[in-house]
């Protein structure tokens, strides 16, 4: 983030990663101290871009968001961003979620280079696939394989509620016992409004 509010003071709109973020770190901000028992983060590969949610409870809270010029950059930081939370480093704060992802770069032209890193995975992840899975195609974007995934939880969900009789109403009083965060309810809920 740094380095793209730097090139853009400069004038250099081609050396950034992103398009739009909802504020540069250098700036004072009320939500990069404020603490999270938890964050989610969630990608978008059409229009590449990651939000990032803090968590307290069942409750989440939108504290940055950040629109990409590019795909493979945005997959990049995503695969950093969970990295830092498989990592299990103690992070409570947006400040230290800025400051603890480790974003791999080729230098020089970090901009243009490094999206190279993922290309290159890719290739030859592709090359070695269709020698071990028969030809098919096969996803190789991690946020499509990461949002897929809650999808099918949501649905299977939605099935085991369906399956015991439970109303909209009764689904809702298991999910809040459970503290199931709103964004998974609501899910659960569109899921199972489509089974009925």
């Amino acid at each position: 983030m740094e380095s793209d509010r730097r090139a853009l003071q400069e004038g250099n709109r081609d050396k950034v990663w992103t398009s739009d973020v909802s504020f540069y770190p250098n700036k004072k901000s009320e939500l990069l101290d404020e603490e999270f028992t938890q964050f989610e983060f969630i990608g978008k590969s059409k229009n590449p871009a990651i939000t990032i949610y803090g968590v307290g409870g069942q409750k989440e809270k939108k504290i940055y968001e950040m629109n990409f010029k590019d795909r493979d950059l945005m997959q990049t930081v995503y695969l950093s961003l969970k990295e830092l939370f498989d990592s299990r480093r103690k992070v409570k704060t947006l400040n230290d979620i800025l400051s603890k992802t480790i974003v791999p770069v080729l230098q020089p032209n970090i901009w243009e280079k490094t999206q190279n890193i993922l290309k290159e995975v890719k290739k030859r992840v592709k090359e070695e696939g269709e020698d071990n899975v028969g030809g098919k195609n096969f996803e190789l974007d991690i946020v499509k394989i990461d949002n897929r995934i809650q999808e099918i939880d949501n649905e299977i969900d939605a099935h085991v509620f369906d399956l015991y009789g439970l109303d909209r109403e009764e689904i809702v009083t298991v999910l809040d016992s459970l503290e199931t965060r709103e964004s998974i309810t609501e899910g659960i809920l569109e899921k199972f409004s489509d089974l009925q």
